[in-house]
């Protein structure tokens, strides 16, 4: 039988891209260590999420078009 060759995987996130994501999120610390109540502190921390979110993605973005230039 004929080998199979398997595919080495390749890494997810770049160096960059981790460092920029742990400082979005340490710069939303208190948000996410602080009790807000239920409510106002699930709504906060969804917004704060979709923020880092946006953040992340136009990071990642200017990277991919950076390198294409």
């Amino acid at each position: 039988m004929a080998e199979e060759k398997t595919k080495k995987r390749c890494q997810n996130w770049s160096k960059s891209e981790k460092a920029f994501a742990l400082e979005l999120i340490k710069s939303q610390e208190e948000i996410f260590e602080r009790f807000q109540g239920a409510n106002q502190g699930k709504l906060k921390k969804k917004l704060c999420w979709e923020k880092i979110a946006l953040d992340l993605n136009a990071f990642v973005n200017f990277l991919i078009f950076a390198k294409v230039m």
